[in-house]
């Protein structure tokens, strides 16, 4: 018979809901997400998580630097109601300025991520009608919409740059980043472009 494990195989570190989480978050700038644990080696993180995700089962999603981790992105109903929002926004204004004669809209449908074992799945997505790529090279949308609710802007970052590496034929990723609540009206929501021609830095 098999040996019984040992509680040394296990790896010592488990996510949980951490105490005093934000509603939101709505972090400074430069800060790469709430931080929940430290002292956790890279290898007990990856060992938490089946391989390529990072979501706890209460909706958190989290990430690992230098030995600490922090939740990065919360998915919920707010980020879903914002984006079925925009969405039905994006299809109107098509067809009332008369361009979705000239685009074909994608919607959210999964894209093949080249350097990770998932795929990615954009709110909004799309290419002109008729473009074609040459053989052997994989098409994706010209343009890709993320609405981010609750992400820190150096997630958001990371993730639409992710977008315009090489392997890739995406040419432009617009986030738009929504902050409701506490921030004054103007500061709410902001637009970022990315675009390849410009390295994948935000305009």
């Amino acid at each position: 018979s098999a040996p019984a494990a040992s509680l040394a195989d296990e790896p010592a570190w488990r996510p949980a809901t951490p105490a005093g989480m934000p509603l939101q978050l709505d972090l400074p700038e430069d800060a790469f997400g709430f931080l929940i644990a430290q002292n956790v080696t890279k290898e007990q993180f990856e060992a938490s998580f089946e391989p390529d995700e990072r979501m706890c089962a209460e909706g958190f999603v989290l990430d690992w630097k230098d030995g600490e981790v922090y939740i990065i992105e919360y998915v919920g109903v707010m980020h879903e109601r914002y984006s079925a929002r925009f969405a039905s926004e994006l299809v109107t204004t098509a067809v009332l300025g008369g361009w979705g004669r000239f685009l074909c809209m994608q919607g959210s449908g999964r894209l093949d991520n080249p350097r990770r074992g998932s795929d990615w799945e954009p709110d909004q997505s799309c290419l002109p009608i008729g473009r074609r790529c040459p053989e052997g090279v994989k098409l994706y949308p010209t343009l890709v919409f993320e609405v981010a609710v609750s992400e820190t802007l150096s997630h958001v970052v990371a993730k639409a740059r992710a977008y315009l590496v090489p392997e890739t034929t995406i040419q432009y990723v617009v986030v738009l980043l929504v902050r409701p609540g506490a921030r004054p009206p103007e500061d709410r929501l902001r637009i970022l472009q990315f675009e390849r021609s410009l390295a994948g830095q935000p305009v």
